[in-house]
C-alpha cells in the first residue's frame, strides 16, 4: 500500500513542485498535479485496503460450500422452500 501512495502521490505532486520552483512559475504544476493526483492515489489505496479487506474476510470467515440438495425447513415460511407447504 505504502508503493501505491508513494508512486501516485508522493513522486508527482514532490516533481511538481520541484518543477514550479525551477521555472519559477505561480504553483500551477503543483495545483493540477494535485487535484488530479490526490483523488486518484485516494481511490487506488482505498480499492487495496478492500482488496486486503477481502482476503482477511475470507480466511477468517469462509462462505460454508453450497450442498445440492433444498437445505430449507420444511413449512417454515420464508426459508426458500417452495414445495413444502404447512
Amino acid at each position: 500500500m505504502v508503493k501505491y501512495t508513494l508512486l501516485l502521490l508522493v513522486l508527482p505532486v514532490t516533481g511538481a513542485v520541484i518543477l514550479d520552483l525551477i521555472t519559477a512559475l505561480v504553483p500551477v504544476l503543483t495545483l493540477l498535479a494535485s487535484l488530479i493526483c490526490i483523488p486518484l492515489a485516494a481511490v487506488v489505496v482505498n480499492r487495496a485496503i478492500l482488496a486486503e479487506l477481502q482476503q482477511v474476510i475470507d480466511v477468517v470467515a469462509p462462505e460454508p460450500p453450497d450442498d445440492e440438495g433444498d437445505t430449507a425447513l420444511p413449512g417454515v415460511a420464508g426459508t426458500g422452500s417452495q414445495d413444502a407447504r404447512p
